[in-house]
């Protein structure tokens, strides 16, 4: 797995990440560039054109998202459009992306986790990026950051310095609204943050730009929100109890003028069987979970080939590509990318 280490300005780190993560840069936009003609029937310019509706946003409220992403073009050779269409991929693709990533939280009075295992095209695999954002303190004041992420992509499942991590989950429902943030630069701004609480301030004054579930935790608990173009819907540990688990599908009641879903029912079953796990895991332990606890729930074939450890089939490929484990209170993340086969 390639790590990639970057430090400096925005530009800086984007353009080392760019330089160093070129080739999977250049892979991942030939996926993407036969994934979206396929699932929407656009070509590349059509695409990078849809990307570009969200620059008067960006340039106005994130720009420093926008220098990032401009180093990350020079630095892997590319169009500055490109690396665009890859970090709103999602809102590009409104609605049609069928991965079949499970998230969960856990907060005990002295200990708190999120994991996730994050499952989509075998093809994209080769393509991750373990990418590390040191913060130098007469630059920014924001924290630093590891996170798993897509090369070119600037946002994604991780953990910062001050101990806030975040995990996500697609949801298919259609709708864009271009003045809101893009799902995946949501991700990017709940790692640039200090606290739980200050991420949830971000992200109810910017909105999310397409359906996303995004699962936010730091020591003091875990946030789970469902963002839709209408609306933000919102659960904390403690409020249904200690534990959260989601998957690609809206549970809480929203808006009704959000459009109708496509339910799969193997999310269902996905969400219902980390329930479960993890109630049943609670009974045994005495001391509250640890990172083993999720090892064994996210190796669950239950439900297979369709299970929290997806296997994928021909007809469905989409398979677990990684899972992430972590310990918001030690500020630790631990990662695995060989499955669980």
């Amino acid at each position: 797995m390639l790590e990639i280490r970057c430090s400096g300005t925005s530009y800086e780190v984007g353009y080392r990440h760019g330089r160093q993560a070129e080739a999977k840069i250049k892979s991942g936009l030939a996926f993407y560039e036969a994934f979206f003609r396929l699932k929407t029937g656009m070509d590349w310019p059509a695409t990078t054109a849809t990307a570009r509706k969200f620059m008067p946003l960006l340039e106005a409220n994130w720009l420093h998202f926008v220098e990032e992403m401009q180093g990350i073009a020079d630095g892997a050779k590319v169009p500055f459009d490109s690396i665009l269409a890859l970090n709103v991929r999602t809102e590009i693709s409104m609605g049609l992306m069928t991965d079949g990533c499970t998230s969960l939280a856990w907060k005990t009075p002295d200990k708190s986790y999120m994991a996730q295992n994050w499952d989509w095209e075998p093809a994209q695999e080769a393509n991750l990026v373990v990418l590390h954002i040191k913060r130098d303190p007469s630059i920014t004041s924001l924290p630093s950051i590891c996170q798993v992420t897509e090369a070119g992509i600037i946002g994604k499942i991780g953990i910062n310095a001050a101990g806030v991590g975040v995990c996500l989950n697609a949801i298919r429902v259609r709708g864009v609204d271009f003045t809101r943030l893009p799902g995946h630069l949501a991700l990017r701004a709940v790692l640039d943050s200090t606290t739980r609480a200050e991420a949830l301030s971000i992200l109810h004054e910017a909105g999310v730009a397409a359906a996303i579930h995004i699962l936010v935790a730091d020591k003091i608990g875990a946030t789970s929100i469902e963002a839709s173009v209408r609306d933000l819907v919102l659960r904390d540990t403690g409020i249904d109890g200690p534990r959260l688990a989601h998957s690609n599908h809206f549970i809480y009641p929203h808006d009704e003028r959000v459009p109708l879903m496509v339910i799969p029912d193997e999310s269902i079953q996905r969400v219902q069987r980390a329930v479960v796990l993890m109630d049943e895991e609670a009974t045994k332990l005495g001391s509250g979970p640890h990172p083993l606890t999720f090892e064994s729930i996210l190796e669950d074939e239950s439900n297979g080939p369709f299970g929290i450890n997806k296997a994928g089939t021909e007809a469905e490929p989409l398979r677990t590509l990684f899972s992430i484990v972590m310990d918001l209170d030690k500020k630790q993340a631990t990662a695995r990318f060989d499955g669980y086969a």
